[in-house]
């Protein structure tokens, strides 16, 4: 997509699912040099993937990131190291897991990036930055309805939606990139509390490809009255009253 047809998507998932952060976008690098060709900052000296997308999300922040700039299991998740170190997998065990062994198991078989990079650039799709691979969504549960409501629009799909319980930058984020389909999942602790995702949020992480039949689908469920906010009917009011013609007429009510 060009860089304006990546504000142009910016300003229409904003306006049409009413987003209260930014619609951001990822892009791999294989030579971490090749970043400095965008205009960049960059944290340090040690940080989370969920606290880069925060700062990007929120404040509008275009970041580089290399292995040095992020936590073992950060890097790993995303493709830019190839191994953790055992002490690290220990460590996290005694926290997560009654058996601390857990944790080798776990992430020997969670979603990651292949570790072919050395660099990733998070920035807004509206910064026009960088050309996206993909592209992450942050949203209530009515809000990722309309999404996946949408992207069934032209070609139906039953989603599925996996957790690994801590690091779910593993279900969004690895699991998009490697099925190249939009994933969704709930936010982990430390996505709550790095990146700060609300308790009434939950992540969409799409392809950039998935971006146009995206947009049709809002666009036309926004044409058939399908829209976000969603309005309340009443739990004791007549049904018949709220249901479209085509609906009533299927159900031999006209």
């Amino acid at each position: 997509m060009s860089e304006i047809q990546l504000k142009s998507l910016a300003n229409q998932l904003e306006a049409s699912l009413r987003l209260r952060t930014y619609p951001v976008g990822l892009k791999w690098f294989k030579k971490a040099e090749e970043m400095d060709a965008v205009k960049t900052r960059q944290f340090g000296p040690k940080s989370t993937t969920c606290q880069l997308i925060a700062a990007s999300k929120v404040l509008g922040w275009t970041l580089r990131v290399t292995n040095d700039d992020l936590y073992p299991s950060c890097a790993y998740i995303v493709g830019l190291t190839d191994s953790l170190p055992e002490e690290f997998l220990y460590a996290y065990g005694e926290v997560w897991f009654a058996n601390k062994e857990e944790a080798l198991d776990k992430f020997k078989s969670i979603p990651r990036i292949p570790p072919e990079f050395e660099g990733l650039i998070i920035s807004p799709l509206a910064a026009e930055r960088i050309e996206p691979e993909l592209v992450l969504i942050f949203g209530t549960p009515a809000q990722m309805i309309r999404v996946i409501n949408a992207l069934q629009w032209r070609k139906y799909e039953r989603f599925q939606m996996f957790s690994v319980g801590e690091s779910s930058c593993a279900d969004s984020i690895a699991q998009a990139y490697l099925t190249k389909k939009p994933a969704i999942t709930i936010p982990c602790f430390g996505e709550r509390r790095f990146g700060h995702d609300q308790d009434d949020e939950m992540i969409a992480a799409l392809p950039i490809g998935s971006m146009e039949g995206l947009l049709a689908g809002l666009e036309a469920m926004d044409k058939t009255g399908i829209r976000y906010p969603l309005p309340f009917f009443g739990i004791q009011s007549d049904l018949v009253k709220a249901m479209p013609p085509s609906y009533l007429k299927g159900f031999g009510l006209m």
